[in-house]
């Protein structure tokens, strides 16, 4: 099938950030070594929201690992390996959840390294993937406070103490080793990503749409009597 010449061309994507060219956030990744181990569990739903920022941490933190589902993850050897270290957490506010700053404060200076489980999608989708995966509902969890509001401003949070899995990630492991100016870095990209939608938004909202560019190419038809 022959393409039409007005069709337009397919955007060009990173094929790291899987993010379109324009927006690439790449450029601010920085590589952040860690003694904890992140094992980040994605609801399938969330996989292909395009300013999800599970990405950011998969690129940036080495010592991560990521899995993906929802009924199926109890099942997932992979997970369960995972997950099966001594010192491991998930990062979930439950009734019984130990607060982040208690746990890193009562950790021996030579203790071994700590395994952090996180949940990745809105809360809807995280409270689904706690409750179908057994693996999950058996660790102990984690809970924080974050220290300010989150700046994800493109999307909708379901109340002011909720941030972005990538905040989440940064705050936490600040905490638990201890050096809370050192994961900041792992912000950068979501930042740059957040700056650069609202900059693609501000543009196009001047601009006229598709459909009026459309309407204004076809000759006008003349009614017949």
């Amino acid at each position: 099938m022959e393409l039409s010449p007005f069709a337009p061309e397919p955007r060009a994507v990173c094929p790291d950030c899987r993010r379109p060219v324009v927006v690439c956030y790449c450029a601010h990744i920085i590589p952040t070594a860690t003694r904890t181990k992140v094992v980040l569990v994605q609801h399938r739903r969330e996989r292909d929201v395009p300013i999800g920022t599970l990405r950011m941490a998969e690129l940036a933190l080495p010592n991560s690992s990521v899995f993906v589902g929802v009924n199926e993850l109890d099942s997932d050897a992979g997970l369960r390996a995972a997950i099966s270290a001594p010192d491991t957490y998930l990062l979930y506010p439950g009734r019984d959840a130990i607060d982040v700053t208690e746990l890193a404060a009562s950790r021996a200076p030579d203790a071994g390294p700590v395994t952090l489980v996180v949940v990745d999608g809105t809360w809807w989708q995280a409270q689904s993937l706690v409750r179908k995966t057994r693996m999950l509902q058996a660790l102990p969890q984690l809970r924080f406070t974050p220290p300010r509001p989150s700046d994800y401003r493109i999307r909708k949070e379901p109340a002011e103490h909720c941030v972005s899995t990538i905040e989440a990630i940064a705050h936490v492991l600040g905490a638990l080793e201890g050096d809370p100016a050192r994961f900041e870095g792992l912000l950068r990209p979501f930042e740059a990503m957040v700056d650069a939608q609202l900059r693609y938004v501000q543009e196009r909202r001047g601009a006229p749409s598709r459909h009026t560019l459309s309407r204004r190419a076809r000759p006008r038809r003349v009614p017949v009597p």
